[in-house]
């Protein structure tokens, strides 16, 4: 039987501006919104932004709905209060080469340390391999708000075209976060990691909202 990805489901009220949040599902159960099934569809156009081009994106092209604000995968540990781990990747394949500069993520902070370490790696077999560069992100905006995005700036490192690569985002200490889906319809290779020996798992699905910009 295949395996499953764990969702975290945000109930955003209008209290405020407040959100309160559903209780997260156990590995391998998935909890989408009703009416809003997944279906392929190409990332956003090549963009200029400050000078540098749109790599691969699955934000939104509106600023003010870059992604789904209410529904987001797990980013947990063992000490998460959770009771278990996950950790999700999201894969891009460049179609030219470029030299990364910088990548953005819609992350949500929910509990425990606001700390999330944030990796760019390369591809082996299929899932997450060999770490090019990791960065620690802190001041995550708290879950059920749009559209805030993190951003880590790698440098010195040349993505080849044709070549798959990954991004991770990996939860540390007792922090209890998530990244959130992107609201384009947005579906590709995406991988996760929910501890107990079996490595990392890989299948299409809809894809975390990120952009990866270079030049």
């Amino acid at each position: 039987m295949r395996s499953s990805f764990a969702l975290a489901a945000l109930l955003a009220t209008t209290l405020g501006g407040t959100c309160s949040f559903a209780a997260a599902p156990q590995p391998g159960t998935t909890t989408t919104a009703p009416g809003t099934p997944f279906h392929a569809a190409s990332p956003a156009a090549l963009r200029d932004s400050g000078g540098l081009q749109e790599i691969y994106s699955t934000f939104g092209t509106d600023a003010s709905a870059l992604y789904d604000c209410c529904f987001a995968y797990n980013l947990t540990t063992l000490y998460s209060g959770t009771g278990f781990k996950e950790t999700m990747a999201m894969a891009f394949t460049p179609a030219r080469t470029a030299e990364v500069r910088r990548i953005e993520l819609g992350l949500s902070w929910f509990q425990g340390p606001n700390l999330v370490d944030v990796a760019l790696a390369e591809d082996a077999g299929g899932v997450p391999g060999n770490t090019l560069k990791v960065f620690k992100v802190t001041d995550i905006p708290a879950g059920g708000n749009c559209c805030d995005f993190m951003s880590v700036s790698p440098r010195g490192i040349t993505l080849e075209a044709g070549r798959t690569y990954w991004v991770v985002a990996k939860a540390k200490g007792a922090a209890y976060a998530g990244w959130n889906l992107n609201n384009i319809l947005a579906y590709g290779p995406i991988a996760y990691d929910v501890g107990q020996h079996l490595g990392w798992q890989a299948e299409i699905a809809g894809q975390a909202a990120f952009r990866v910009l270079g030049r």
